[in-house]
């Protein structure tokens, strides 16, 4: 893989998310340093973009508003030019990293506007049944909860046992049902 630049700068990258996934950030942060200018010479969109939406909520973390609008801003416009399938859910991936900035840096507005153009774009893209969905759902509650907008975050989609579609009933759980429990969990440590 190494003479594979493509092939690399995909490996590295989802190397790097795993080690993410379970804390290990400066490991993380270095495979996507070298990932970074592998995924820009092989013209990876999707996974650039994705790469840059990560990083732009390790940026506000770090202080650095302004760097982690433009990691957005640059993640939407190579989005923006492509119109492959699988750019879709990264669009969605990203403005739920959008919705996480602004929530952090208390623009809540942006962050409810943020986290529900990423529900539709998963709705629309047929990924509404899906664990990423469910995270989005958690991820629009709590911005719904922190901009005091209590009675949005719950689904009340109306059915009958005999109809209601399973990825309806999986949706209204994890919305009325998951949502909440994530919301307690944050409040807990503020009462």
């Amino acid at each position: 893989y190494r003479g594979d630049v493509p092939l690399r700068g995909q490996l590295l990258f989802e190397l790097g998310e795993r080690l993410r996934g379970l804390s290990n950030f400066a490991r993380a942060n270095a495979l996507f340093d070298e990932s970074e200018p592998l995924l820009r010479q092989s013209a990876n969109v999707p996974t650039l973009a994705r790469l840059l939406c990560l990083r732009a909520r390790d940026a506000v973390f770090d202080g650095a508003a302004p760097r982690a609008h433009a990691l957005l801003a640059e993640a939407e416009t190579l989005l923006a030019a492509s119109d492959r399938p699988v750019v879709r859910p990264i669009r969605a991936a990203c403005r739920l990293e959008a919705a996480a900035v602004a929530r952090i840096l208390g623009d809540m507005p942006r962050a409810v506007a943020a986290a529900e153009e990423a529900r539709q774009l998963e709705l629309a893209g047929g990924l509404g049944h899906t664990e990423s969905h469910a995270e989005t759902l958690n991820a629009l509650g709590r911005a719904y909860f922190q901009a005091g907008r209590y009675r949005d975050a719950a689904d009340t989609t109306r059915g009958t046992v005999e109809s209601v579609p399973l990825a309806i009933w999986d949706r209204i759980m994890a919305v009325n049902l998951r949502a909440p429990l994530v919301l307690i969990q944050a409040a807990l440590p503020h009462l």
